[in-house]
């Protein structure tokens, strides 16, 4: 999917009026590159191995934990938008993991989020300059829609374009990882407890 394609399909209007979304915005490399690491872990430590994260329990435990279900922050749409690197469009510790064939253009349904719509789009080989996440970030903050966004992110490799597009923004966001950032305006959430529920982990296992 073609950056003009993803503007479409995330900055929505009806009746040619703005609606509001929650967004949920993730980083393909991060977010598997986390679940690998945690997924070893907990098996060593359980002397096991886990299975595969299911890709919907995941989104919803996550939008859970960054308020998507509190009532003042319910608004029509709720969608992931997985940004992909050039060559990779596959969570390998994720299931669904297939994200052009399996997840682009899908949607499911939960009984306290409604219907969450499911997008990805790929960084091209030719790209150069900001890098596609950060601009997408950068968009959807300056839509006069206000969109709520809560973030995966690789804030390593490109943590300072983020935090100067996050800063430029008109709206807070959630960003979401093991560890917290030093980023204004940002509401941290932690990501291992949704990682570990979608690997079928209890909090007994857990603890």
């Amino acid at each position: 999917m073609a950056l003009d394609f993803f503007l479409y399909v995330c900055i929505s209007k009806m009746e040619d009026k703005k609606v509001k979304e929650n967004i949920l915005l993730v980083d393909v490399r991060a977010l598997d590159r986390t679940a690998g690491q945690l997924r070893q872990f907990m098996s060593r430590q359980l002397s096991r191995e886990l299975p595969v994260a299911d890709l919907a329990d995941w989104i919803v435990c996550c939008a859970m934990d960054a308020g998507w279900h509190q009532p003042e922050r319910q608004c029509g749409v709720k969608r992931v938008v997985f940004v992909c690197p050039c060559g990779q469009t596959q969570l390998q510790h994720f299931h669904p993991g297939l994200l052009t064939q399996e997840v682009d253009g899908k949607a499911f349904s939960d009984p306290l989020l409604g219907e969450v719509c499911m997008s990805v789009v790929v960084e091209e080989s030719s790209f150069q300059g900001k890098t596609l996440y950060v601009q997408c970030v950068e968009t959807l903050l300056a839509d006069d829609a206000g969109h709520r966004l809560t973030l995966v992110a690789d804030t390593e490799r490109y943590g300072d374009e983020l935090e100067h597009a996050v800063g430029a923004g008109r709206t807070r966001v959630a960003m979401v990882g093991m560890q917290p950032v030093a980023m204004t305006g940002v509401e941290q959430v932690q990501m291992g407890f949704a990682l570990l529920h979608a690997m079928g982990l209890s909090p007994d296992d857990i603890s």
